[in-house]
């Protein structure tokens, strides 16, 4: 029977989908994973055990579901916004922001639990467009950390629906004012012919006498043909006028669901009953103002053509505008790609028939990640040069099993490994590793420790050049449901202090070099559940937390406690050995298997999770007994508790609270022809 050892020297194809298991036809084939968990996936090829994640605070209301935010004003100044039933909390440096009298600092806004998931932004500077198809866009202005305003917009002239066509007329009972009258002749033309609805409070029309225009907004409705109205822009007659225009938003009409700045352009994709396929762009530069006009840099106003409906779900801005859709991705650009969109010479046109779900995409250099209509598929919409159109990728087509179960959420973590992390339905952590240049798009899944629930993803610009990915998790605590804000740590650095390396989930750190403690407190977000201690780099037997604390058996300085997760690695199954032909199906044996690993410690090595054989865990001798053992880098030869099977499966587990980094296995495997 031949003999072999097959260097299994990279991971970088990730997580692969159980239908790809028979492809050794296939390159990639050699470096997937039948299972990747709670490992990430790096560009250079090792596969690198995730950090844990820090518990920060528990949301305003354990039992309701909320959403996290990004709000990034500078590199330095940057915010998560926890998002709940009618406010806004909001985070920065790992902490929650007070008042100056140590309260929790919060605003009140009209978002009720059940709007959080379609709420869509765009930012521009210290400033934050909020969009909801329920309600008027607002405007979150930042002036300090703890002075924060929401306001509804006040859109200047427009935007409009198209003038009216019909015989109907429109008479103001003044040229200036407050609550004046305006009355039409007719229900013809308004609302496709109902007439004004009460939801028509605060919607604009716009009349022309002559060839001046006014227009005012509606401040109360008393009749299907009769309003009352503020003047805005005075009218030039009070005499009647079948030149008018109602205003494209209102309550009845319903309001923008995404937004995003495109040429100085502050652009939305309306959500509205008579124009879902609708895209509007401010005047350049004034972000409010949406007077009608035909010059260079007056407002946009157009439908996408489709041949079905084609509602907006998101819009993007990249080296063109783009707007995904229920039917179609569109691209939006001037008839000639060195000019900038201006009201007449905009074209959209649809270029990839993906179908996109409700959600905001991601972007990632010159490409727009977005999720598939059924939320199962992840999508890259990208130019292609060849083609010189726009192309979508499916990222998750050898992974199909990553988003199987659907996609409620995605951020995109840009520093230290590019990472497009996305929320499962499950409750699960589906992420993806892609730099495109080195041709890496590599799954992986992470399942944080407890009975946790993720809800709620975003990244933001953190300390240290890496971006911090905060989580809204929902657990079960000493028989009670928490919502818990944390953020998911990067692993041990390179040079990295073994004692700072954090492996829990849900934990809370003490580090102080000149004192040494023996319990720990403040762990009341953990009671009555067991936890993991790393005490000074070392592993500390499990404790339970009572009274919001745990007794240490010794002293230390620096202490992290917190919930197990467990890391698996379980490469495909093994092609070599054979004579002739192929390995798949044939009788073969591990006898032993080197594992190269960068500072480990601990860990086990097997078929699977009950047959296996310990990792790094021998102490060297000369090493001093009061000392953690420390973390190793080089190679481990592992006696495989394996038997003769067909497969030659293999799996790599670490379940203690410390760094696993896997560079390569060399497994030596005596395969059988007969």
């Amino acid at each position: 029977m031949p003999k072999a050892t097959p260097a299994l020297t990279n991971f970088t194809g990730g997580e692969a989908s159980p239908y790809f298991n028979g492809r050794t036809d296939q390159s990639r084939y050699y470096n997937s994973s039948q299972i990747c968990e709670n490992f990430l996936c790096l560009a250079l090829g090792p596969a690198e055990r995730r950090g844990g994640t820090r518990f920060i605070a528990e949301v305003k209301d354990s039992t309701q579901r909320g959403r996290a935010i990004n709000f990034e004003f500078s590199d330095e100044q940057a915010y998560i916004i926890e998002a709940g039933n009618l406010y806004f909390r909001f985070y920065m440096n790992k902490g929650q922001i007070l008042t100056g009298g140590g309260a929790i600092y919060e605003i009140a806004t009209p978002y009720k639990t059940a709007d959080i998931p379609l709420l869509k932004w765009c930012q521009s500077n210290d400033v934050m467009y909020v969009v909801h198809p329920k309600y008027g866009p607002r405007k979150l202005t930042r002036t300090g950390h703890a002075a924060w305003t929401l306001t509804a917009i006040d859109f200047i002239d427009g935007p409009y629906l198209d003038e009216n066509v019909t015989t109907t007329t429109m008479i103001p009972s003044a040229t200036n004012g407050a609550n004046i009258t305006i009355t039409a002749s007719a229900v013809t033309g308004i609302n496709r012919g109902l007439g004004f609805q009460a939801g028509d409070v605060g919607r604009l029309i716009r009349i022309k006498n002559g060839a001046a225009y006014g227009y005012a907004k509606i401040t109360t409705v008393d009749s299907a043909t009769q309003v009352h109205a503020d003047v805005k822009t005075a009218f030039a007659a009070t005499t009647a006028a079948t030149t008018w225009r109602m205003g494209l938003w209102s309550d009845y009409a319903g309001w923008p669901g995404s937004d995003t700045f495109h040429e100085e352009r502050l652009c939305f994709g309306s959500s509205t009953v008579e124009r879902p396929q609708r895209i509007d762009g401010s005047k350049t530069g004034d972000f409010e103002n949406f007077t009608p006009g035909t010059t260079d840099g007056d407002p946009l106003a157009f439908s996408l053509g489709f041949d079905r409906v084609a509602k907006i779900s998101w819009l993007a801005s990249m080296r063109v505008l783009v707007a995904g859709t229920r039917g179609a991705e569109f691209i939006i650009q001037a008839d000639t790609a060195s000019s900038a969109l201006t009201p007449t010479n905009a074209k959209a046109r649809p270029h990839t028939r993906r179908r996109c779900a409700n959600i905001m995409p991601v972007l990632i250099d010159d490409a727009a990640v977005f999720l598939q209509l059924l939320g199962r598929k992840i999508m890259k919409e990208q130019y292609s040069f060849e083609t010189d159109s726009y192309k979508a990728e499916d990222l998750t087509l050898l992974a199909e099993q990553a988003t199987r179960p659907g996609i409620v959420e995605m951020a995109y973590q840009s520093e230290p490994f590019s990472i497009i992390w996305a929320v499962r339905s499950d409750g699960q952590l589906a992420a993806c590793t892609h730099i495109a240049e080195q041709q890496v798009t590599a799954w992986h899944r992470h399942i944080l420790g407890g009975d946790a629930f993720v809800e709620s993803v975003a990244t933001i610009p953190g300390s240290g050049g890496s971006d911090e990915v905060w989580l809204i998790v929902r657990r079960t605590i000493n028989g009670q449901v928490k919502r818990y804000v944390e953020v998911l740590e990067d692993p041990l650095p390179l040079g990295g202090n073994q004692a700072d390396a954090f492996y829990v989930d849900c934990g809370l750190s003490y580090s102080d070099p000149n004192v040494a403690v023996t319990e720990l407190t403040g762990l009341d977000h953990l009671e009555g559940e067991t936890v993991q201690i790393l005490t000074d780099g070392a592993v500390h037997p499990e404790k339970q937390v009572v009274g919001g604390k745990v007794e240490l058996d010794y002293p230390a300085n620096t202490v992290h406690v917190g919930l197990q997760f467990v890391s698996r690695l379980k490469p495909m199954p093994l092609e070599a050995g054979q004579a002739e032909g192929t390995a798949q199906g044939k009788t073969k044996i591990i006898s032993k298997v080197i594992v190269r690993m960068l500072r480990s410690l601990l860990g086990w090595l097997g078929r699977d999770d009950v047959n296996r054989e310990p990792v790094n865990q021998d102490r060297d001798p000369d090493a001093p007994m009061d000392h953690p053992m420390p973390l190793l880098s080089g190679d481990n030869v592992v006696d495989f508790p394996g038997d003769y099977d067909t497969t030659g499966d293999m799996m790599i587990v670490q379940d203690q609270p410390l760094p696993m980094t896997v560079l390569s296995l060399y497994p030596r495997v005596v395969t059988s022809d007969e």
